[in-house]
Order: C-alpha cells, then structure tokens, then sequence
C-alpha cells in the first residue's frame, strides 16, 4: 500500500516560498554540520565516516527539493500571469459585450413594438393578420420581452439563437415580411454574432491550476520526507544527535508554528521571500496561488 507522508506527519501545508526558504537554510546548516563532524576527532573514525556519509547524501536530497520548488515559483508566476491577463481581457471584453447587448435590446424592443401594433391595428379589419401578429410575438418572447432582455449575458445569447432560429424559419418567410421584420431581423443577427464573439474567452493558460496544486503538493511531500530523514539520520539518544535533529528541524518548526499563528486567528498565512524568510505583502507581492 502506497503511503504519502502527508499522512504520517501534522504538518501544515507549506507555501513554496516557505519551502524554500527552509531548504536554504537545512543546506546550509547540513554543510555546517558535516564539516564540524569531519573536524571532530573526540568521535570514532568509523563513526565518524558513516556520519559524515549520512549528511553527503541527505544534502543532493535537499537540492532536488530546491530545484523542484524553483521551478513551481515558476510555475505560480505563470499562472498568476495568466489570471492578470484573462482579468484584463474579461472586463474588456464584458464592456465590448454590454455595448452589442444594448444594441440587441433596441431590436428586439422593435420587434416586440412592430408585432403589438400589427395586433392592435389590424384586429378589427384584419383580424387574421393580427392574430398571426399576436402568435409571432408570444412565441418569440413567450415569457415576455423583459424576461428576455434582464437575461445574464449567456443566457440571452442562448434566448437570442432561438428568436432568430423562429424569425430566419424559410417558413416563416412570408410571416415575416408581411410584419415589417425583415430589416430587424438582419440587424439582429449581425449584432447577436458580435456579441457571440465578445462573450468568447479565447486564451489559454500556458499553466494549469492543476499544474500549480500539482507542483505544490509535490513540494509538500519533499519537505516532509526530508523531515524523516532528519528524524532517521540522527535518532541516536545522545547530545550530538539531539543536537543535529534539532538545528536542522528548527527552519521547519519554525514555519510552521508561523503558519499556524495565522490560521489561528483565521487569516491567510502570507508567502515570504526565499532568499530572506521575511513575510511578502499580499497587496504589493501576492501568493500565486494556494498550495493546497
């Protein structure tokens, strides 16, 4: 049975700034440490060798997590990039559709006018036409013409296809011309194709949120099994080893005891620089995209 490490250790859900930023200073104090180890000959040279071992291979280990985690920095930054643009690009694109929308409005407000006063002028000499006229209008707007027009955008476009569905009917042709709708009609479906066109998202992120959440929990799972192999390097019960474990836990508990100070008082942990440990400002630096 597989088993992430997630599951074996209460550990909050690190940023990669975060990851970073503890990676760093593990390597350096792991490079510390084996140096002072190689100089200290008040240990065995056996023992000395096979600790000295234990930290050559633990640091590639924390080097690859650094790796990894540069390059979901990356990876955010993408995204990040991304939502700004599509952000951007939404508004405009809401204002260019707001514009047409009016513009629909105005024709089916002309459409839904022409057919009422066919009905009411031609019910008494024409009482045929006028009833064509009053079955024209109810099935084009069988909720009313306001129901319509208050719509959300992509609902009216949907609304939109069936009216000019009904009104470009081969037959329905006649109906139409008879009603005075011909130059509506074409009117209406110029404007309803650019209003299809701004209501378009046609960008696509060079990065995925799945990407994102992927990279992250990937960066999580190495932070914690380095974690273990902290706790497994130095398990021995005496000073030296109690030592080692806690100068190189210390980065991570610390973290965590920060994030968790921010989760106490329901507030969002901030990321921090990598290079330094200090807290980012969300409103001038903010988090790519959560971690979880």
């Amino acid at each position: 049975m597989s088993v992430s490490f997630n599951s074996l250790f209460n550990l909050y859900n690190f940023s990669s700034g975060r990851r970073l930023f503890v990676f760093e200073v593990i390597k350096t104090r792991a490079e510390t440490l084996r140096e002072k180890t190689k100089a200290d000959e008040a240990i065995a040279e056996g023992r000395r060798v096979e600790l000295v071992a234990r930290i050559d291979t633990f640091i590639p280990m924390v080097d690859a997590a650094i790796a990894h985690d540069t390059q979901t920095q990356l990876t955010e930054r993408s995204w990040l990039a991304f939502k700004r643009s599509q952000s951007a690009s939404e508004a405009n694109a809401e204002a260019t559709a707001n514009a047409f929308d009016q513009d629909i409005d105005r024709l089916l407000s002309s459409i839904d006018n022409a057919l009422k006063d066919r009905h009411r002028s031609l019910k008494k000499d024409k009482p045929e036409l006028a009833s064509t006229a009053f079955a024209f209008r109810t099935e084009l707007f069988p909720g009313g013409l306001l129901n319509h027009i208050h719509q959300k955008h992509i609902d009216q476009l949907a609304s939109n296809d069936r009216v000019i569905a009904i009104l470009t009917d081969p037959a329905r042709s006649a109906a139409r011309a008879r009603m005075g709708l011909d130059d509506f009609t074409d009117g209406l479906v110029t404007a309803n194709s650019r209003f299809r066109a701004a209501l378009k998202t046609e960008t696509s992120p060079a990065t995925t949120y799945d990407e994102v959440r992927a990279a992250n929990a990937l960066g999580q799972e190495r932070l914690l099994r380095i974690l273990a192999r902290i706790l497994g390097d130095h398990a021995d019960i005496n000073p030296e080893a109690d030592e080692a474990r806690a100068r190189l836990l210390d980065p991570i508990l610390e973290q965590n005891e920060k994030i968790g100070a921010y989760l106490r008082q329901n507030r969002t942990p901030p990321d921090v620089d990598p290079r330094t440990g200090d807290e980012l400002d969300p409103a001038k630096d903010p988090a790519p995209a959560p971690t979880a």
